[in-house]
């Protein structure tokens, strides 16, 4: 990874779940140069599992309080667009 980071400009790292963003910044972000200004996107995880979690969201919450039809695969796809910047 770090010879990624060493030899192409990226701007952003999107995580799909909690565990990977913080493992991210255990291992990778403390060998970051200074230089390297590194956006770490955390989205929500593609898995089913997920659900709970995301049925828990404030952000989730408010959105379905507006569209009573507003489910988890939807909010996914927004947060995923978001992150892609589209």
């Amino acid at each position: 990874i770090q010879e990624v980071l060493n030899t192409n400009t990226i701007e952003k790292v999107l995580c799909t779940s909690v565990w990977v963003a913080e493992l991210w910044e255990k291992k990778i972000t403390p060998k970051l140069s200074l230089s390297q200004d590194l956006e770490l996107i955390r989205l929500p995880s593609p898995s089913p599992m997920a659900d709970r979690a995301i049925r828990n969201n404030d952000e989730y919450k408010k959105l379905l309080e507006t569209d009573k039809n507003f489910n988890t695969f939807q909010f996914r796809l927004q947060k995923f667009k978001e992150g892609f910047g589209v």
